[in-house]
C-alpha cells in the first residue's frame, strides 16, 4: 500500500498524492506551472506556502502600482475617478476632436499639459486653480466616458490587435489572419462575422480584456496594455471551448 501511495507524486514540486486524480489537479495548478517555469530557468522549486505568499505580494505590488489618483484631461475639461476611465477617454474620437481644437488654441505645449494627474495634496492646491482657470469641469465616473465614447475599430476596419488599417472587413479580417494568427472557430457556421469581430472589439477596446485569457487572466488598465500583452503572449485568439 505504502508503494502505491508513494507512486502518485510530483517530482517537480516534492509533493505526493493519495491517488491518480488529485495527482492530475495538481498537475492544472498554478504553483505546478510557476515551478516548470523555475525548472527551466534551473532555480530550485518553492513550497506551496512560499507560492502563495508571493502571488500576494504580487497583487499588493500591482495594486499599489494603480494607487487611487484623480486624472484631469484640459483638453476635454473632465475629471476622471480612475485611470482606467481616462485611458479610455484618451482613446475615444470625441478626445481626439477636442484635442486638436485645443492644442489650436494653446499651441504646441498645450499636448504636454492636456492631462493631468492628481495625487499629493500640493498638487490637488495647484490643480484646483487650474480647474479654475479652464472653466466649469465635468467630473467623470469610472465607466461613463469608457461606454459611451470608445472607437470601436471593427467600424473603421481597424486591426483588433495593431494600428493597421484596411479597406473593407474581409481585408482587415485576412490582416488580422497573416499578422497575428487570428482565425474565427467554425467560420462556416458564424453568420455574422462583423457583428462577432464587435464583440471582441468591445472586450479588447472598451474592456481591455484579453480574448484568451478571458476574465481570468490579468486586468489591464490601457489599450496598449492589453494589445502588447496578445501580441507577445501569441493570445490573438479566440478561447473556444
Amino acid at each position: 500500500m505504502a508503494s502505491q501511495a508513494s507512486s502518485f507524486t510530483c517530482l517537480n514540486c516534492s509533493v505526493r498524492f493519495a491517488n491518480a486524480e488529485a495527482q492530475r489537479e495538481h498537475y492544472k495548478t498554478d504553483w505546478h506551472r510557476y515551478n516548470l517555469k523555475r525548472k527551466i530557468a534551473e532555480l530550485p522549486p518553492v513550497n506551496v506556502e512560499e507560492f502563495e505568499r508571493r502571488i500576494l505580494q504580487q497583487k499588493s505590488d500591482d495594486a499599489a502600482a494603480q494607487e487611487d489618483q484623480s486624472l484631469y484631461c484640459r483638453a476635454c475639461k473632465k475629471l476622471f475617478k480612475s485611470k482606467n476611465s481616462h485611458d479610455a477617454h484618451l482613446d475615444s474620437k470625441k478626445h481626439r476632436e477636442l484635442l486638436r481644437v485645443f492644442l489650436k488654441e494653446q499651441g504646441e505645449d498645450g499636448e504636454q499639459s492636456q492631462s493631468v494627474a492628481v495625487k499629493s495634496t500640493r498638487e490637488k492646491k495647484d490643480f484646483g486653480v487650474m480647474m479654475e482657470q479652464d472653466g466649469e469641469v465635468e467630473e467623470v465616473d469610472s465607466d461613463e466616458w469608457n461606454d459611451e465614447d470608445w472607437d470601436n475599430p471593427i467600424e473603421n476596419n481597424d486591426c483588433l490587435f495593431c494600428l493597421n488599417h484596411c479597406d473593407d472587413l474581409i481585408q482587415n479580417v485576412k490582416h488580422m489572419s497573416v499578422k497575428h494568427s487570428f482565425f474565427i472557430p467554425d467560420a462556416e457556421f458564424c453568420i455574422d462575422v462583423e457583428g462577432l469581430l464587435g464583440y471582441l472589439a468591445e472586450k479588447i477596446c472598451r474592456d481591455f480584456i484579453c480574448i484568451w485569457c478571458n476574465e481570468k487572466g490579468r486586468t489591464f488598465y490601457s489599450l496598449d496594455a492589453v494589445r502588447n500583452h496578445m501580441v507577445e503572449k501569441g493570445h490573438c485568439k479566440m478561447l473556444h471551448e
